[in-house]
This record gives structure tokens, C-alpha cells and sequence, in this order.
């Protein structure tokens, strides 16, 4: 976050992490951020197809795999600067599994 110029307010608010869950990871008492909360991260900090493999690696999560469709899409988005909600989109255009569920706004 502090190569890329964000705060944790930032990234909380781009992520859509609830802040306590967020500080959770920050602090380490969550140890085992899911693949996808570690992707989510790193579109909202702007990271590098190689930084985001790097914290998938770091995260024990499994890194992205260009002949897997879902992670192909992800690279994809990755390299074209796609932010996490255009990212998500494209997944979901594609009939992938999203990387956060959109909030409803119906009863």
C-alpha cells in the first residue's frame, strides 16, 4: 500500500472490506486472507501482474495461471489497468465467479 501511495482508509473503501476485517489482515490476526480478498487488494492498490503474484504467493493463496479462464481473465484485466469493479464485471460478463458480490439495494 505504501509503494502505491494508500492508506488503509483508501483501501477499505475501494475494496469494500468491512474496516475491522480489513485491520484483521493488516495486523495479521487473519493469517489466511482467501485468494480472492488478496486480488481484491491488489486492484484497489494498483499492483503489478507481478506484485499481485507475489502477494498471492506471499498469501499461500496459488498464483494466477494464464491457462485457467478465470485467472486468464484476471491477468487480462491486471495488464489492462482495469480497476476491481471493471475487473469484476468483465468476470461476470464472462459467467465467472466474481470477486465480490454486488450489494442489492431490494428488501
Amino acid at each position: 500500500m505504501k509503494r502505491h501511495g494508500f492508506s488503509a482508509t483508501d483501501v477499505i473503501k475501494e475494496s469494500r472490506f468491512e474496516r475491522s476485517y480489513f485491520y484483521h489482515l493488516l495486523s495479521g490476526h487473519k493469517k489466511n486472507p482467501s485468494r480472492n480478498t488478496v486480488i481484491r487488494i491488489a486492484f484497489c492498490i494498483h499492483a503489478t501482474l507481478d506484485e499481485t503474484q507475489q502477494l498471492l504467493r506471499l498469501a499461500s493463496t496459488g498464483m494466477l495461471y494464464p491457462k485457467i479462464l478465470r485467472d486468464a481473465a484476471l491477468i487480462y484485466a491486471i495488464e489492462k489497468n482495469y480497476s476491481m469493479q471493471e475487473a469484476n464485471y468483465l468476470l461476470l460478463s464472462l459467467d465467472l465467479a466474481p470477486l465480490y458480490q454486488e450489494e442489492s439495494n431490494l428488501p
